[in-house]
Parts: C-alpha cells; sequence; structure tokens
C-alpha cells in the first residue's frame, strides 16, 4: 500500500515536473515570440501577423510579417511592440504592387533591434515608434529601398489623412499616396519623445535613403552606418516641441523640410563614422550625408571615424556632406589618428570630392591635425578637390596639434610651426575653394592656418580661392597665423618665433586669391613680401617669381605698421 501510493506520488511529481518544465519552455517561447505583439487597431482581416520560419532570404529561413492594411501602395502594419532578437531575422513580405510598408509602434515602448530586421522585396520600410529605436552591436538592416525610423507621432498623406501611433485609428482608405509629413506631439498622447541610438555596425547597406528622424539621434560606441551605391543618408532631430516636419522628395533622393523656429533635436557621432561609399565596381557617384539639428558633436578616437563620404577607383564624384545647426558645431579628435572628423575622399582613379557645406550657430574644432577636423581630399590623381563653405556666428579653434599637407583652413601646433588640423582642400590638380562667412573667429591657442593644398610632387597646381568674411572680429592669441597656402608636399619654411601672421604662399603655381572682408580691427599686422618673426599679412610664391603669387584683398579696417611692398595687393577702403 505504501508503495502504492510512493508510487502514485511519484507519478503526480513526475507529471508536474513535467507541465513545469513544459510551462517554462511555452513561456520561454512566448517571451521570444511576444519580441514583436500585433495589436488590434487594424480591421478584422488586416491585422499583422508574424509567421514563424515561414520565408527564405538569401538561402536563410527568416521570420516573416504577413497581413496589413493594403492601400494601393502602400501597406500598413500596425504593433503593442516590435522587436528583434538578438540572432533573429524578421522580414517584411512584400506583396506585388506595394511601394511603401508603413510600421507603427502603439504600446509606448522603445523598439530594440538586435537582430536583421529587413524587407523581401524592393518596398520603402518605415518604422515609427514615438518611444524610441535601439540598434544594438549585432543588428542589421537589409532593405534595398529607403528605410526610415522615426519618433514622430504619426505620418501623414497631404489632405488624406495621418496614420499615427500616438492615437491609433484603422488607416483611412484614402491614405494611397506616398507619405509627405511627420507629426510630431499635435496628436494627443505622447508628451515624452524617444531618441533612436545606433550601436551597430550598419555596413554597406545597399538603400536608396537611411532616414533617421528623432527626437535625438545618436551614433555611438564603435558604430557604423554606411551606405554604397550612391544611397544617401539623412540624420535629423527634433525635440519635444510641437511641429511638423516636411517629407520630400527630389528624385529618387529624400529629404525634410523644416518650419522656421522649430526647435529641433541633436545629433551625436561619438568613436562612430557616418559613411556613404561608391566602391571600386560601381558607375554611380557617391550619395549624400544630411545633418538637421540644433547642434551637432562629432568626437573621434580612431581612424576613419566621423563623417565621410569616399569613391575609390572608379572616375564617380565622392558624395557632399551638408551639416545645419541652429546652435553648434563641434569637432573633437585625437591627436596621432588619420581621417577623423568631417571629410570628403576621392582616392586613386576616382572623380572630385565631394562638396562641404556647414551653416551653424557657432563651430568648435578642438584637438585637430592633418585630415582631421574639416577636409576634402583627392588622393594622387587629376581631379580638382571638393570645395568647403562654413556659415557661422563663431568660429573657435581650440589647441589644434601638428601635422602636414593635406590642405585647407589647418590650423598649426604647439610650436612646431607645421600645418595642423583642419579644414582642408588637398588635390594634384587644383584647390578646392574655401569659403567661411563669421560673425567673430577665435583662435585660443597656437598656429593656425586657412590652407588650400597640392599634395602630388610631380605636379603643378593652383590653389583654390579663399574668401573670409568676419562680420565682428579676428583674434589671435600670441604665436598664431592664418595660412593659405598652394604647395607641394613638403615642409613649409618657419621662424623660430612668429606673432601674429595672415600668410598666402605657392609652391610652382599660382596661388589662389585672398578676400579678407572685416568688421574688427587686426591690430600690429605687418604687409610682407615673406615671413618675418613679426605680424604678417603676406602672399608669396616660392618659383621668385612675385608675379604667380594670388592677390590679397583687405577691405576693412587694418592697423597696419608697414608699407606693402611689392606685393600685388589691393587695399579697399583702408584706415
Amino acid at each position: 500500500m505504501a508503495l502504492d501510493v510512493l508510487k502514485r506520488n511519484n507519478t503526480q511529481l513526475g507529471l508536474a515536473l513535467c507541465l513545469a518544465i513544459s510551462g517554462a519552455y511555452a513561456f520561454s517561447v512566448n517571451q521570444a515570440n511576444a519580441q514583436i505583439t500585433p495589436d488590434t487597431t487594424l480591421p478584422q482581416g488586416e491585422r499583422s501577423l508574424l509567421d514563424l520560419g515561414s520565408g527564405q532570404v538569401n538561402g536563410e529561413i527568416v521570420d516573416l510579417i504577413k497581413g496589413g492594411a493594403i492601400r494601393d501602395i502602400n501597406l500598413f502594419h500596425s504593433f503593442l511592440e516590435f522587436n528583434v532578437g538578438n540572432g533573429k531575422s524578421v522580414y517584411f513580405a512584400n506583396p506585388a504592387g506595394i511601394e511603401n510598408i508603413i510600421s507603427r509602434v502603439t504600446a509606448g515602448k522603445a523598439s530594440n533591434i538586435f537582430g536583421t530586421l529587413g524587407v523581401n522585396g524592393g518596398a520603402n520600410l518605415f518604422l515609427i515608434n514615438p518611444k524610441g529605436i535601439l540598434f544594438g552591436q549585432n543588428a542589421k538592416l537589409d532593405v534595398s529601398g529607403s528605410f526610415v525610423g522615426t519618433t514622430a507621432d504619426g505620418i501623414g498623406f497631404g489632405n488624406q489623412g495621418v496614420f499615427s501611433a500616438s492615437n491609433p485609428e484603422p488607416p483611412s482608405p484614402l491614405l494611397t499616396v506616398n507619405p509627405n509629413v511627420f507629426f510630431f506631439n499635435q496628436i494627443p498622447g505622447n508628451m515624452n519623445r524617444g531618441s533612436i541610438t545606433s550601436q551597430a555596425k550598419l555596413e554597406k547597406l545597399a538603400v536608396d535613403n537611411l532616414l533617421l528622424l528623432g527626437g535625438d539621434v545618436e551614433v555611438i560606441e564603435d558604430s557604423k552606418i554606411s551606405t554604397n551605391q550612391g544611397g544617401n543618408i539623412l540624420l535629423a532631430g527634433l525635440s519635444a516641441a510641437e511641429g511638423q516636419v516636411a517629407l520630400t522628395r527630389d528624385g529618387n533622393k529624400l529629404g525634410l523640410d523644416f518650419p522656421d523656429g522649430v526647435k529641433k533635436g541633436n545629433v551625436v557621432v561619438k568613436d562612430s563614422a557616418i559613411e556613404t561609399l561608391v566602391p571600386e565596381d560601381s558607375n554611380v557617384d557617391g550619395g549624400e550625408i544630411r545633418i538637421i539639428a540644433d547642434s551637432v558633436e562629432v568626437e573621434t578616437s580612431n581612424n576613419d571615424q566621423g563623417i565621410v563620404t569616399i569613391t575609390d577607383k572608379n572616375g564617380n564624384k565622392s558624395g557632399d556632406i551638408i551639416i545645419t545647426a541652429d546652435n553648434s558645431v563641434s569637432i573633437n579628435s585625437t591627436p596621432e589618428q588619420d581621417r577623423q572628423g568631417i571629410f570628403t575622399i576621392t582616392k586613386e582613379e576616382g572623380g572630385e570630392a565631394g562638396q562641404i557645406t556647414i551653416d551653424a550657430g557657432s563651430l568648435t574644432l578642438n584637438n585637430s591635425q592633418i585630415a582631421q577636423g574639416i577636409s576634402t581630399i583627392n588622393d594622387v590623381n587629376d581631379q580638382n578637390a571638393g570645395g568647403i563653405s562654413i556659415t557661422t556666428d563663431s568660429l573657435v579653434i581650440i589647441d589644434p596639434i601638428q601635422g602636414s599637407q593635406d590642405g585647407g583652413l589647418t590650423l598649426t601646433d604647439d610650436g612646431t610651426g607645421e600645418p595642423g588640423g583642419s579644414i582642408i582642400t588637398s588635390v594634384d590638380a587644383v584647390g578646392g575653394n574655401i569659403t567661411i562667412t563669421t560673425t567673430n573667429i577665435v583662435v585660443s591657442e597656437n598656429e593656425p592656418t586657412i590652407q588650400t593644398d597640392q599634395a602630388n610632387q610631380g605636379q603643378d597646381s593652383s590653389a583654390g580661392d579663399v574668401s573670409l568674411e568676419v562680420n565682428g572680429n579676428v583674434t589671435l592669441a600670441d604665436n598664431t597665423r592664418l595660412d593659405i597656402e598652394a604647395e607641394k608636399d613638403q615642409d613649409i619654411p618657419s621662424d623660430d618665433e612668429k606673432i601674429n601672421d595672415i600668410f598666402a604662399n605657392t609652391e610652382t603655381a599660382k596661388d589662389g586669391n585672398i578676400a579678407i572682408t572685416l568688421q574688427g580691427l587686426l591690430i600690429n599686422f605687418r604687409l610682407q613680401e615673406g615671413r618675418t618673426p613679426f605680424n604678417d599679412i603676406s602672399a608669396i610664391s616660392f618659383t621668385g617669381d612675385l608675379s604667380l603669387s594670388g592677390l590679397l584683398e583687405i577691405n576693412g579696417k587694418l592697423n597696419s605698421t608697414q608699407d606693402p611692398g611689392n606685393l600685388p595687393i589691393s587695399l579697399v577702403n583702408p584706415s
């Protein structure tokens, strides 16, 4: 009898243990599957469905998201939660005729993308989550159209309606056109905006466009966002204030149009890279990188970090970089590392280097050296370097470091007399033009330079023009210099002692023109034919032919203690 009870109890215990184990297994599976949870806001028969292991992409078994509400060219999905686990691959099915797959997350939790997110077709993918999007270290994107990730509350379709994540309703039958506007906080229900953060190496994406619109946007922790084949990258932020941002199209390129006065978010690139790359076997020009923000911070500590466009040995132009910041742009680089900051590069047998345009309340270059800071570089070919245009209320240069000749607004070092970092144009043919419009320039330490450069010793070339318009004051600390140079790759002659210089020279060819427009006063500058240990404004050709020197034009208040001598100089309204 006792044995029967023991057997019965053991049987019950075993059954309970099996049930507990199977229950725990079911719970873990449900937890894993619950990372993507469709909601019930779409009509019956049009709700989203996660079909595990039902798809195959490039020979890999993947989970497919099916169903959704079709409105002509648009397919709408709606989820309580949307996360992709580590090692998972989740793809949206792409029915015939669908151009845009538009997904919203409605339960107020950020989306964590730790695996692969893609589209099994060529449609554009929109992911809308007002609480934020995180791309983890192992995240991947597999989208051949455009990818748009946003923390907007909803997205609009002209006068036909809105698809909202904060106030979710079924999509109107009228939502049959391309989306054209993002709504922030104009729809009740969301007051705490999330950010978009990438810690992933999203490399060589074959997208037409990658657009991230926050809150704030952060690319951090040795991560990378990189497109090839002409794909464009657009990063932008809008803070918690109400507003709407238009989504524009120029051919295949997506853009954003912010209303005047709206408070923008911030963009941070820290120890990471934003890059458009055109590989050697491609036949397209490089993609554009555009950033729109309140402030932009670029902090780098290793080679090839920052914001960069590259074209490699294929005759095509590297992409342009356009940065607009209502408040500030700051570039902080680590000494003794190459190619950091904001730069465009065209390698051997490539086309022209891209243009760099920065419009900001203030621009600060800190601890920059050669091929750091801001530069356009064309390596070992006869194409032109791209131009650099900077418009800012305040240009601040802090503690630049020693470097060598790659051209630009190059800021010199702590007493070595060699050019350091950097707003640079460097090329074998014609240097790119540099245009700087600012209220004030402050050089706080050491020796800065404005420079366009010839990198190859084997060719004659011309420096690009430099236009410097200062509506306020130029302030140079002791032992600082502003140089404009077009020269071969050689050491720059220097004196052991220098005070404050504005200097222009060329090694083999005609100098670029120097145009300086000032409102403030340059104190105790001398106009010289060559460098001296004193305060100089000078333009020199090292060929010995003074006729090759560029035109130096000064329009403003100038306190000169010495005659201009034989320089080809035009003084406009000197005092």
